[in-house]
């Protein structure tokens, strides 16, 4: 085992806390706009199939990426809110 000294264990140290601080900024600014479908299923607590299935009869606004498919985060909280609104009204 190697020990460092004094002044490299500082550098050490900066190096550590500079690469942190930088991936604190970078999450901070970067919160996800798109889910794919399997993250949205787990956001809404339901079958990867049953996200399918809502995208298909448009329930679930989607977009397409490439060969992809994702749903962004707004769609996901619109379709929530369509559902306690219409619990509320039964």
């Amino acid at each position: 085992m190697r020990f460092l000294g004094r002044s490299e264990d500082r550098i050490v140290t900066r190096r550590a806390r500079r690469r942190t601080s930088r991936m604190d900024r970078s999450e901070e600014y970067m919160e996800k706009l798109l889910l794919s479908p399997e993250e949205a299923a787990e956001a809404l607590g339901v079958g990867r199939s049953r996200v399918y299935d809502l995208m298909r009869t448009r329930q679930l606004l989607s977009v397409r990426i490439g060969k992809s498919r994702r749903i962004p985060v707004s769609a996901v909280h619109a379709y929530v809110e369509r559902l306690t609104e219409q619990d509320a009204l039964v």
